[in-house]
C-alpha cells in the first residue's frame, strides 16, 4: 500500500469514528437514491439521537454543516454541496465493507 493509498484509508476510518457520521452515512445508503438534503439528515439524526435530554435541532444542524459533513466530503465519502446544502454519497468500498453485515464463516467452528 503506498502512503498516499495509507492517509486515504485512514481519512476513512476516521470519518466513521463518530457516531453522528456513522448515522448520516447509514441514512444516505438507506436512501434510494444516495442523497438527501440538510435538512432531511438533521431530523434523522435528531430522530436517532434519542439520549435525554435529546439534541436540539439547531445545534445538530450546525455541527453537520461546519463539522460533520465537511469531514466525509475532504474524506471522498460524500459529495457536500453547502450552496444548494445537499448531500449525495459517493459510495466507497472500505465504507461499504464496514457498514454490511457480518456473514459468518461456514468453515470456521
Amino acid at each position: 500500500m503506498t502512503p498516499d493509498n495509507q492517509q486515504d484509508l485512514d481519512d476513512v476510518y476516521q470519518s466513521v469514528a463518530n457516531q453522528r457520521r456513522r448515522t448520516v452515512l447509514t441514512y444516505l445508503e438507506e436512501a434510494s437514491d444516495d442523497a438527501a438534503s440538510l435538512d432531511q439528515l438533521v431530523d434523522h439524526v435528531v430522530d436517532q439521537e434519542t439520549h435525554s435530554p435529546g439534541p436540539d435541532r439547531e445545534s445538530v444542524l450546525i455541527d453537520l454543516y461546519h463539522c460533520q459533513l465537511p469531514m466525509l466530503d475532504e474524506a471522498g465519502v460524500i459529495d457536500f454541496d453547502s450552496q444548494t446544502e445537499t448531500v449525495q454519497y459517493r459510495g466507497h468500498r472500505e465504507v461499504e465493507r464496514l457498514f454490511s453485515p457480518q456473514k459468518p464463516d461456514i468453515h470456521q467452528r
